[in-house]
C-alpha cells in the first residue's frame, strides 16, 4: 500500500557512508593512532641520553687504575691524586 521512502536515500544499511565511508573512517582512526605513536616515539627518543661512544676515563680514574695495577706506588698515587684535586 504505502511505500516507505528511505530518508535521504539511505538504502544500503551503512548510514550515509556506504562501504567506502566506513573504510575511510577506519583509515582515519588507524592514521591517528600511528601519528600519535610516531609523535610519542620522537619525543621519547629525543629525551633519552645519547651514547656517543665509549666513555673516556678521567685523570683520577687513570691514576687509580695505575695504582691498582701496581704501576705506581702508594706515595706516588697519593701525590698525583692530590695534584689533580688541587690539594698539593
Amino acid at each position: 500500500m504505502f511505500e516507505i521512502v528511505p530518508v535521504l536515500g539511505d538504502t544500503d544499511g551503512f548510514g550515509h557512508m556506504g562501504d567506502w565511508g566506513w573504510g575511510w573512517m577506519m583509515f582515519g582512526w588507524v592514521f591517528m593512532v600511528v601519528l600519535i605513536g610516531l609523535i610519542f616515539w620522537a619525543i621519547r627518543s629525543a629525551s633519552w641520553a645519547r651514547d656517543d661512544g665509549p666513555r673516556r676515563k678521567g685523570a683520577e680514574e687513570i691514576v687509580a687504575d695505575r695504582y691498582a695495577h701496581g704501576e705506581i706506588d702508594r706515595e706516588e698515587y697519593l701525590q698525583r691524586k692530590a695534584d689533580l684535586v688541587g690539594g698539593g
